[in-house]
């Protein structure tokens, strides 16, 4: 809050001037509530432009999976049953960092067991491992409102070295 305090205070003092300043700002949503503290009435006065993102709805989650594998080099189509990719839909709740991490975890899992499709099987498996491993939180189902959490070390230390550059694309995961 102290940084977005000076902020507003140097566009305060740059926008009479013959030299405006423009600033352009990316944050989480959560962000235009801390705009609403009365410290930062001055920056939240010119904005000018908010844009939230909206959740995907089933068939562009479906879309998205496709264009995510696409991009990462995957040239085989159907990587993802139909039914595979309405599970990811119904349990990511249409946001993108949820679905990216859902299909992480199944694909981490099917290459792992040697499978080159995600089936509606494999993918129900994996989001019960979850809501098992996070019996104390909230499940899975609940995904859109709590924290991503990154892949325990303990997996990533028993990948084979070339994992990821045998992911289609070379390296990185590709949803």
């Amino acid at each position: 809050q102290d940084a977005l305090t000076e902020l507003a205070t140097l566009i305060e003092r740059t926008t009479s001037q013959t030299m405006p300043l423009s600033v352009v700002l990316a944050a989480q949503p959560r962000f235009l509530q801390t705009l609403d503290h009365p410290d930062l009435i001055n920056l939240a006065q010119r904005i000018r432009t908010t844009r939230k993102p909206t959740n995907f709805d089933a068939s562009a989650t479906g879309r998205y999976i496709d264009h995510r594998l696409h991009v990462a080099g995957s040239v085989e189509d159907n990587i993802f049953d139909e039914q595979a990719k309405h599970l990811v839909f119904e349990t990511a709740k249409g946001v993108a960092r949820n679905i990216n991490r859902l299909c992480d975890l199944v694909m981490l899992a099917a290459y792992g067991s040697g499978e080159t499709q995600i089936s509606s099987r494999a993918m129900r498996e994996i989001i019960q491992q979850e809501d098992d491993e996070n019996s104390v939180s909230p499940g899975l189902g609940d995904m859109a409102s709590r924290p991503v959490t990154p892949i325990s070390p303990r997996t990533e230390a028993s990948l084979p070295n070339n994992f990821l550059t045998s992911l289609p694309g070379g390296e990185g995961s590709c949803c």
